[in-house]
């Protein structure tokens, strides 16, 4: 999609605010926290290995679609995101999709993400990452 977003980090938790639709998701770091109820974009549970950000959702609304051709999903939808730095300006982005109830079987794909400039600065000590498409 032609639309930026920023990855925000703290020590703790990892956001990502998106242009299109005015979206955003709060990644919980290392947390063995459990959704108190299903939500939009899920729930969030990242972890590092090496240098992949590995984020596992869970807990997203029945509600809604899978994606913009209008495919269900059920409650029981499972997705694991990795976000690998290829370079300075590019991410790789692995993602793994479960559902036994609407999906026959895991469905895995892989592509770079984001090849674009990105600008960096910090705000209260928290590093801000800024990507747009170029």
């Amino acid at each position: 999609m032609p639309y930026p977003f920023q990855i925000v980090q703290s020590a703790n938790t990892v956001l990502m605010a998106y242009e299109f639709g005015t979206a955003s998701r709060i990644v919980r770091m290392n947390s063995k926290e459990k959704s108190p109820a299903p939500a939009w974009m899920g729930w969030s549970i990242g972890r590092w290995e090496g240098e992949t950000l590995v984020i596992d959702v869970t807990d997203q609304m029945e509600e809604t679609w899978f994606d913009r051709a209008g495919n269900f999903h059920s409650d029981a939808l499972h997705v694991v995101e990795r976000y690998t730095a290829v370079d300075r300006n590019t991410l790789n982005y692995d993602v793994t999709i479960e559902d036994p109830e609407s999906v026959h079987a895991a469905v895995e794909d892989e592509h770079a993400a984001l090849s674009a400039p990105r600008k960096e600065r910090a705000v209260d000590g928290v590093q801000v990452r800024a990507f747009a498409k170029s």
